[in-house]
């Protein structure tokens, strides 16, 4: 394997770990100063990320084990659904009237495909194995919000009549620091876990050179 092919092993999980700690701190802006980040609107699209989350999850798990299957069932698989899940995220994003929106899930979704179309087998197959990661990680997020009331923040109620007039009763529209909060721990990890993958699969650990 050349040189620069290791290191484009080593790009893309740099990328989005990088896409995922600039969420996590964004999450934190909107929590502590709600009205600083485009205005309010981020207290709304918190939630709507967490729920876009569920999406990236489910993405990082399929798209590597369709990309795994492609030398049977080809190459039309793998674009087809990955342009299903770009046209979800570009959905969501759209009905929350965000660009930051699409770009976070361009950030974290570019990186993913790149390391389909450079990664071998055997890092796909790690990858599908961070991903079952991401998702247990994921779920004790949720439950985490379930059972553990988080500090309001900045979020008051004169500021959530003002920014999100129309929440539902779910838990995480009445209270949105849960999902920002849950949204400030979950992406901060996956971040982590992602350079800690990235090192691993890095140029200094590759013994097929």
């Amino acid at each position: 394997m050349n040189t620069w092919q290791k290191y484009l092993r080593v790009i893309p999980g740099v990328l989005g770990a990088l896409s995922c700690w600039w969420l996590a701190v964004t999450l934190a802006r909107v929590w502590r100063t709600p009205l600083a980040v485009e205005h309010g609107r981020w207290v709304k699209l918190g939630v709507g990320i967490m729920v876009l989350e569920f999406i990236l999850v489910h993405s990082g798990t399929m798209l590597p084990a369709m990309a795994a299957s492609s030398k049977t069932l080809g190459r039309k698989p793998v674009l087809l659904v990955s342009a299903l899940y770009a046209c979800f995220g570009v959905a969501i994003a759209l009905a929350f009237k965000s660009i930051m929106l699409i770009c976070t899930f361009s950030g974290i979704m570019i990186p993913r495909w790149l390391g389909i179309l450079f990664d071998s087998d055997q890092a796909r197959a790690q990858q599908i194995k961070r991903s079952g990661m991401s998702v247990m990680l994921y779920v004790g997020v949720v439950f985490l919000t379930v059972f553990v009331p988080f500090p309001a923040g900045g979020l008051t109620g004169e500021v959530l009549n003002r920014v999100y007039p129309d929440r539902g009763r779910g838990i995480w529209e009445q209270s949105p620091q849960q999902a920002l909060v849950a949204g400030i721990i979950y992406f901060g990890a996956l971040g982590l876990m992602e350079v800690i993958t990235a090192l691993r699969q890095g140029p200094a650990n590759d013994s097929s050179a």
